[in-house]
């Protein structure tokens, strides 16, 4: 293990616990858990099932180890599924790696592509660090009031260091200096010896949430450097508490990242703005909305197919950060506003400083040769883009084609770069174009703001405004989960499943939720309150809307997701067989979706699950014992033809309204055919077996009418049975119900297929 040096006179935070944000709840309707493992003495926990559930099957019972160190902490695998990490990838089990702060772990898989493992966890890393303490002389006793014990009221969360040292002020004389509001008295103020003490009662404790002193927000239009802002509401106050300054200098660039990935609809909120900040901390900012404009949005939807992946290319860069003069002090007489008043009118922060960016996000088409696009062609995909714009406009050795991918048409869009680039967003350009236009819209850029960087009041010499508000730590943590759900709302609007007009209703109950939050966000604190019998927050109208509109929202997201990975899927039926008998072999043929887990045992059928929020369900029946004609039988047989197994859906009018499956007579209850009244349906898999008592090769022959397709996204399944030798056929059919997959741009319109003749006497 690395040793780690001593912390130094408090420069260091000494990492105190790990918080991890179960991002993937097993359940749909589950709200994201949370859970912390604090360091103890043997500075070492294990993280295994016992976080995650114990019907979980791919995360061990001492799945990794955590390591506290000082200033870091170390995660080591120890386990037989893998762990993946978006710092370090995946992990070689027995060693260990540094945790970052912010990182992604998945638990149970090797990559990150948890749709192959539903059961694998991903979560969201935040490290916890002890805050250092000023050191102080002892003639300064400083006291602490103790939490009400009715309450509850957990200590003060632990500071993270929101800014990091390339965000600080300049090390120059000018450099805005933070000074502690907690001063030791001068002699004059020193009390005389003789003085007694005036005796105060004893007050009660009130609940309160400790401020940052430094946060750090999204940049907005209403922000002027100096100005309040309220850390409550995230509103900008409309005056300034601190006396009159001049900026001086322009900011200087400062770096430049380049990024390439797979454009996902999971992955939606990474096109916001790419800065790595900690949003908000302890100030309650509404949301950034999303920049994402309709024009990707409408790119995704119209050009994610089995064939086609999108790539980003992202270049974006970084100011040094702009700070207000260090001479800047409190307005004279403000120090005597009462707490109250103070807030009301310049709130619990100030501007103090501001940082510039700029960037420029390309979003390529790609298109592979396979059918399907792999985890081996996003790979492929990304490297044929980067290399293509690294290589620059003047490279004559350029190509915008690898071994089986090609660049199609490349969509820009811009923001803080020098040259006007508008006309660039017209619409799809060529990649010959699009290469030789990145380097003039990146060229002297000027910037435009993009963070805020706010300080505590406390920090201005003189200011007694406490770095406190009186506000139950529990309800400020549930206003920055309502600001969370309703950045989620907004994001989710965007994706193609609410542009069909099947699902207006479910898009309005969006709206209305966002419409409702950025109405009332203002007055949360006032609607949360804390029911002190059960010592927990009484959840409000407004967050069992917000709440349940997501719920609602991903679900129908995922359906749209469950299905265009079926239509991606490989349509080809497979074929295997197993030693049954001496004399017989066991056949099995395979297509489409199948295997899905029992959810749910019904009167016609059974729900199935391929993983949370994919479900399906499965018809399953067996024909009759099939026998070969003799051969008089065949002479006089007018039809050589097999029998069938027909699965098919008859509309619930034809047969007086009933509903479920229909049973034919003759045979005691056993049928080649499964005729359902109800919806229309999506046939999603299927599975035919038999017990064929000849020979391997080259064993039995059955037939589908319907090309390549096999009948996947069909509504019906027919198959020809052969019948040249005795036995029972058994069919599976997986199948969902048409109503919930209306999304007009997967394309899953009736195909035309001719009824099979289900009357025909058998």
């Amino acid at each position: 293990m690395p040793s780690i040096e001593a912390k130094k006179d408090g420069e260091q935070l000494v990492v105190e616990g790990v918080e991890f944000v179960w991002e993937d709840p097993p359940h749909s309707k589950a709200k994201p858990k949370r859970f912390t493992v604090k360091k103890d003495a043997s500075n070492e926990a294990i993280i295994g099932r016992k976080f995650f559930g114990s019907d979980n099957t791919v995360v061990g019972s001492k799945h990794a180890t955590l390591k506290f160190d000082g200033v870091k902490v170390y995660i080591t695998d120890g386990s037989k599924n893998g762990t993946w990490s978006s710092s370090a990838g995946e992990l070689v089990s027995g060693k260990a790696y540094v945790l970052k702060d912010g990182s992604t772990i998945v638990f149970g898989e090797k990559h990150d592509k948890t749709d192959k493992s539903p059961d694998a966890i991903r979560v969201r890393i935040n490290i916890l660090k002890s805050e250092p303490q000023p050191k102080l002389k002892s003639i300064l006793k400083v006291t602490s009031i103790k939490h009400d014990d009715k309450l509850k009221v957990p200590a003060p969360p632990v500071a993270r260091s929101v800014t990091p040292d390339t965000l600080k002020p300049p090390d120059d004389p000018k450099k805005h200096r933070r000074v502690v509001s907690l001063e030791i008295p001068s002699k004059k103020d020193k009390p005389s010896p003789v003085e007694v003490p005036v005796q105060r009662p004893i007050q009660k404790a009130v609940a309160s949430t400790e401020l940052q002193r430094e946060v750090k927000i999204p940049w907005s239009e209403t922000f002027r450097l100096g100005f309040g802002v309220d850390a409550l509401t995230g509103e900008s106050m409309a005056g300034t508490a601190i006396t009159s300054f001049k900026m001086s200098g322009s900011p200087r660039p400062k770096q430049v990242k380049t990024y390439v990935d797979t454009l996902h609809w999971n992955g939606i909120k990474s096109l916001q703005d790419q800065y790595d900040i900690e949003i908000g901390g302890t100030v309650n900012v509404a949301p950034a909305s999303i920049s994402m404009s309709t024009r990707i949005s409408s790119l995704l939807s119209k050009n994610a197919s089995a064939s086609t992946v999108l790539i980003q290319y992202r270049v974006f860069g970084e100011f040094e950060p702009e700070f207000i003069p260090s001479n800047v002090a409190l307005q004279n007489g403000l120090s005597d506003l009462s707490e109250d008043d103070f807030r009301d009118k310049y709130g619990d922060y100030y501007l103090a400083g501001r940082q510039r960016g700029y960037g420029c996000r390309m979003v390529i088409v790609c298109q592979v040769d396979d059918k399907s696009v792999t985890d081996k062609a996003e790979v492929e995909a990304q490297a044929l883009v980067e290399n293509f714009f690294k290589a620059g406009a003047g490279h004559s050795n350029v190509k915008s084609r690898s071994k089986s991918c090609s660049i199609l048409h490349v969509m820009i869009e811009t923001y803080g770069c020098s040259a006007d680039a508008s006309y660039l967003s017209n619409g799809l350009l060529s990649p010959k174009d699009a290469l030789a236009a990145l380097p003039k819209i990146m060229k002297d850029p000027k910037g435009t703001p993009r963070i805020g960087i706010l300080y505590h009041y406390s920090t201005l010499k003189h200011c007694k405004l406490p770095r406190s508000v009186t506000v139950h730590s529990d309800v400020f943590a549930k206003i920055h989960e309502m600001r969370e759900l309703y950045f989620d709302l907004q994001t989710y609007l965007e994706h193609p499943a609410f542009q069909s007009e099947f699902y207006t209703r479910d898009a309005e109950r969006v709206r209305s939720a966002i419409r409702a939050f950025e109405k009332k966000r203002k007055n949360l604190v006032r609607n949360l309150k804390l029911d002190r019998k059960q010592k927990r927050l009484q959840d409000t109208e407004l967050y069992a809307q917000i709440a349940e509109a997501k719920i609602k929202a991903e679900a129908l997201m995922r359906r749209h997701e469950f299905i265009a990975g079926v239509k991606a899927l490989s349509r080809k039926a497979s074929r295997s067989s197993n030693l049954g008998t001496k004399d017989s072999l066991s056949f099995f043929w395979e297509c489409g979706k199948t295997g899905g887990r029992v959810k749910k045992k019904m009167r016609y059928y059974t729900e199935v699950t391929f993983g949370p929020g994919f479900d399906a369900y499965e018809a399953e029946w067996e024909s009759p014992l099939v026998t070969p004609l003799n051969p008089f039988m065949k002479k006089f047989s007018r039809s050589e033809h097999p029998e069938q197994m027909n699965f098919v859906r008859i509309d619930p009018e034809e047969v007086d309204g009933k509903k479920g499956r229909l049973e034919e007579e003759g045979y005691d209850k056993e049928f080649f055919n499964f005729r359902l009244a109800g919806g229309k349906v999506y046939v999603i898999g299927w599975t035919l077996s038999c017990v064929w008592d000849g020979k391997a090769e080259p064993g039995p022959v059955i037939q589908l009418d319907d090309g390549e397709s096999n009948f996947i996204l069909s509504d019906r399944f027919s198959v020809k049975l052969d019948t040249s030798r005795p036995g029972r056929w058994h069919c599976k059919v997986t199948f969902v119900f048409q109503s919930s997959y209306n999304f007009p741009d997967l394309k899953l319109e009736q195909r035309n297929i001719p009824e099979p003749d289900i009357d025909k006497d058998i």
